[in-house]
Parts: C-alpha cells; structure tokens; sequence
C-alpha cells in the first residue's frame, strides 16, 4: 500500500504534467545507445540536425570572432583527439564529423564553447512534502539558431535507460540531466577566461576535464548516487570555472557547487531547518553583486509563491518571471529524481512571457 506521502507526491506528479502551457514546444527526442560503437551513437542526431549544427557554428564563428590562433591551436587537438579526451568520447565525435560531414575542428569550437559561454539560472526546491524538483532556464548568445538544436536524449545500456539529458545537437556532453532515483544535475558558467586561454588549458593540462562530460559520466555511471555526484563534483580538476547545481531524492539534498579549475570554493546547500528551502545560482558568485536582474527577480518569484506552491507549474512559473526569462533564453526543464514524471522541457518561442534584456 502506498504511504500517505506517496499518496501526495503521486497526485502532484500526476497534476504536473497537465498544466504546462498547451501550446508549448517541446524538442525531439533521441536514444543515445551505449552498446553501440561510439561512432554509431550520434548517428540519426548529425544527419537530422546537420544543417542546424552548421548554422550555429557559422554563427559562433562570427559571434566569438575567433582567431586563427584559436583556429590553429583547435586543429592540433583534432589531430590528436584519442590523447585529449575520453577515447569514446573522442571516438563519438568522430562519428558526428562522419556522418554530418562538418569538419572535425570545427565540432570541437563547438564543444568547447559550450562549456565556457552559457549564462543560465538554476533552482532547485525541496517542496512542503520533501520532495526535491529542479529547474532551470539555459540562456546562450545565438539564442535562434540554438532554440532550432534543442534536443531530448535517452541514454540506454542494454535497452534500459541510465539517464536522460537536455542537450544541443552536435554537443556531447550534458549540461542538463536527471538519473531516477539518483540525482540531477545542471551546470552554469562562471567567468572562465576567453577561447584561447581554455583551449591552452586543454592542451597543457591533460589533468582537466570538461564539466559536460563529468555530469554525463556520472549520470550514466551505474553506481552513482547523490552524495558521490557531489563529492566527484566538488573536488575534479575542470577545465574552466563553472556553477553546478545539484538536486537529489531526500529530504535536503540540493546544493549549488561554486567551482575553479582546481576544486571547490563554495558550496551551498537547502537547508529547511533554517526555512532554506531552495538554492538559486545564475551566473555570479553569491557573494557578489550580480551583473544584471535575474537573481533578484529569481528570489523575489520564490519567495512570493512560497514553498506550498512548489509543484513542477510552480518552479516554472518562477523560471517563467521576466529577466529570469529573458531574450536569450532557449529552453527550460523541469526535472526531478525522485519523481520521474516531473519532467518537462520546453523550448522558448516569442509569444512567451521571457523579455528583452
């Protein structure tokens, strides 16, 4: 029989997925397999999105403005691209090349970009029942081309799916996802240096890793739980400085991870003993002052809902709030861990209520 929270967390799951806008976008959906061959993984995403990836690509180019130097030092790790990263990462990022025939060099600035400029706010809440839901709005600068690239992918091992992410085609890591009964985890970007100086990071430092592929490594891990994602979080060498945010299954497991390339600086936690019933991060040390309007639109949203109204329509509703919404703003996700039916993402059009910042 089902206790009478279970009871409560099954009806608000069950309502949840009826009250999100009607008219909403929502992004493909693919299965990423891992008992393929690396190359094989990505194959129906670069042929389906092929001429998307290009347009974001031409765009980053031209946005960026990035250099020859850049450009030269990107084709030396293409060359050598088993020795830089993951082999089956690499050998993943091959099969895009192949099969969308967009250059190698050019995929890996595509990566790489990803991990360094990305402006976002993520929440995650602990609702009156201790049910834990997360969310978060991903904001990026070519905000059109990269709105038509969103995509859903199911991760699978033996026909069973480990994970599933929110993610641009033609990108491989996750920045975005949700390990049921686990965890789920989000990243954002925190002031990490220009192109060049993290593509020489790359190159001189084998000891760093993206953060992308650290979240996709640990939400497809078979054995990874809360408090391990947060301590493999908390202490891997990165490559760039970043946020990560961090939601569980209990009661209290939520945190914000501020990190530099070495390790932690600060962690955050919920804290409901303290009426610290949710952690917000955007793109700005909490000890500072933030460089526009969205955290504070982002805390006075929550604070005025209140935890009561928590559900997964009440995070979004927050997330929905303008400049916490904004212009750049390409899509938002509502995930939690432990409820597998809160799960929505939804891609931003311009009839939505997100404003010119």
């Amino acid at each position: 029989m089902l206790t009478w929270l279970a009871k409560v967390t099954l009806v608000l799951a069950l309502i949840a997925v009826r009250v999100f806008p009607v008219n909403s976008v929502t992004p493909n959906r693919y299965q990423i397999d891992l008992d393929k061959q690396p190359e094989e993984r990505w194959k129906e995403i670069a042929i389906d999105y092929k001429y998307q990836i290009k347009t974001v690509i031409a765009d980053i180019l031209e946005l960026f403005q990035v250099s020859n130097k850049s450009i030269q030092l990107v084709t030396i790790i293409a060359d050598n691209l088993e020795f830089y990263l993951p082999t089956e990462i690499a050998r993943e990022i091959h099969g895009l090349s192949a099969y969308s025939g967009i250059p190698l060099g050019e995929l890996l600035i595509y990566n790489i970009l990803h991990e360094i400029t990305s402006f976002c706010t993520s929440i995650v809440v602990e609702d009156e029942y201790g049910a834990i839901i997360h969310g978060r709005n991903l904001d990026f600068g070519m905000t059109n081309s990269l709105k038509d690239s969103v995509i859903i992918v199911d991760v699978t091992r033996y026909s069973d799916v480990v994970c599933t992410g929110i993610t641009y085609a033609g990108y491989v890591g996750l920045f975005t996802g949700v390990k049921q009964d686990a965890f789920s985890l989000s990243a954002n970007d925190r002031y990490s240096g220009d192109l060049l100086e993290n593509i020489l990071e790359l190159l001189l430092n084998r000891q760093g890793k993206f953060v992308g592929l650290v979240m996709r490594e640990l939400l497809q891990s078979d054995t990874a739980v809360y408090r391990e994602a947060l301590l493999e979080l908390q202490t891997v060498e990165l490559i760039a400085p970043c946020y990560v945010i961090l939601g569980g299954v209990s009661p209290g497991e939520g945190a914000v991870i501020t990190r530099g390339r070495e390790g932690e600086i600060d962690v955050r936690f919920i804290d409901t003993d303290n009426n610290k019933w949710y952690v917000l991060e955007t793109n700005y040390d909490w000890w500072n002052p933030p460089g526009d309007n969205r955290r504070a639109a982002a805390i006075q949203a929550l604070e005025s809902a209140g935890r009561k109204k928590m559900t997964g329509h009440g995070l979004y509703q927050v997330l929905s709030t303008p400049y916490v919404c904004n212009n750049l703003t390409t899509f938002t996700a509502i995930m939690s861990a432990g409820i597998a039916k809160e799960f929505n993402v939804i891609i931003r059009e311009e009839d939505t209520k997100c404003v010119h910042v």
